[in-house]
């Protein structure tokens, strides 16, 4: 298994396609049947963190709700909801979750400036 998930549930998707170049560690959306991209937008929650390099047509698994993971990541501390930057930042990286209405990807066990810091997916609402 990758390096990207440390721990929790085992909850991986492996029947999606790369639909575009996805990095191991991006967020990941769906954006058609069975189909990811690396998120490209903030506030959005995505579907998952892509478990290894991928590029479009590829096969590519995704961690899902209850997985430990690491994830791109950028201006987090421990504790803190994270959502997706990519938009702002780069593809595929989240941020701190801090505007109404961005949706949350999970919670962040580590922190980071600019990096990667793990990730308790948990798909969970958004920011009031």
């Amino acid at each position: 298994m990758s390096d990207v998930f440390v721990g929790g549930l085992e909850n991986l998707d492996g029947d999606l396609v790369a639909n575009g170049s996805i990095s191991a560690r991006d967020q990941v959306e769906l954006t058609g049947d069975n189909q990811v991209e690396a998120v490209a937008s903030d506030g959005v929650a995505g579907y998952g963190v892509a478990m290894y390099d991928a590029v479009s047509g590829d096969a590519v698994a995704v961690a899902t709700t209850g997985a430990k993971v690491e994830v791109n990541s950028t201006g987090v501390s421990a504790g803190d909801f994270v959502t997706g930057h990519g938009s702002t930042g780069d593809a595929g990286q989240v941020t701190t979750a801090d505007g109404t209405g961005d949706e949350i990807l999970g919670e962040a066990l580590t922190g980071t400036a600019d990096g990667t810091c793990e990730v308790m997916i948990t798909l969970g609402g958004e920011v009031n």
